[in-house]
């Protein structure tokens, strides 16, 4: 186990924003995991790509899942994959593999086990539709299998790299996001109520809401964890809608 002190959370979300944690511990095994997953006030950090964390000092530790966690096993058309493990390349291996079927989340950031944790979808589908088991201990997922449907490998990498054109299409790529910030409310996208409201392009301090994608609010360099909460609760009160993204104070 490698132990750091003293880290900026901001190194480690696509926001860019975060405080400092006294204690981060990097676990590589199982026997790892569980000298540190009983922790008081521990949280475990995947990607950083769906979450907003306060500034400042903060009074919790992470955890962070590497080594054994970021490996995978297939076998008979499933594939059983460590909750550390890096999506865009699980999708990769999984379509070497000809195994179809994550194709479709394509574009989306994170790891394995955020990507669970957040019952990611996209409008092709939601992972909890691939998914036979999840590995949990002590609240912590460690391992997800998914059921996989053979098909031409060349066939799934087109796939990935047609999706992947139409997220850098209708998404600001490259800019300091933390993907969607709200739930799509009773089957209505959030991005297009937040675009009907005029709200495009709404700004305080120095995070606003993307001219391309609504549903996504861009932190400029410098911005804080304050203006960002400010305007998520600015367009939440506006328009009743229940954030996605998880905020940690």
């Amino acid at each position: 186990m490698e132990i750091l002190h003293n880290i900026s959370l901001a190194d480690y979300t696509t926001l860019k924003i975060g405080g400092i944690v006294r204690n981060f511990y990097i676990v590589r095994n199982l026997v790892e995991l569980k000298q540190v997953s009983s922790l008081d006030h521990a949280r475990v950090l995947g990607s950083g790509s769906n979450i907003l964390v306060n500034d400042g000092k903060l009074d919790f530790d992470i955890i962070k899942l590497d080594g054994d966690f970021k490996k995978n096993t297939i076998k008979n058309g499933k594939i059983s994959v460590g909750a550390g493990a890096s999506l865009a390349k699980v999708l990769q291996e999984t379509a070497h593999a000809g195994l179809s079927g994550l194709e479709i989340f394509a574009g989306i950031p994170g790891t394995v086990g955020g990507a669970v944790f957040g019952e990611i979808s996209t409008k092709y589908g939601k992972i909890s539709d691939y998914i036979v088991a999840v590995n949990v201990i002590d609240g912590i997922i460690v391992e997800v299998e998914f059921c996989l449907k053979k098909a031409e490998p060349q066939k799934i990498k087109e796939a990935i790299k047609k999706n992947l054109i139409e997220k850098v299409a209708s998404q600001p790529y490259g800019k300091n996001t933390a993907g969607c910030v709200f739930r799509n409310k009773q089957g209505v996208s959030s991005g297009m109520l937040i675009d009907q409201a005029g709200l495009k392009g709404r700004q305080i301090g120095k995070v606003k809401i993307s001219c391309k994608h609504a549903n996504f609010f861009i932190a400029d360099h410098g911005a804080s964890f304050k203006d960002f909460l400010a305007l998520v609760e600015d367009v939440k009160i506006r328009l009743n809608l229940e954030t996605e993204i998880q905020i940690w104070k």
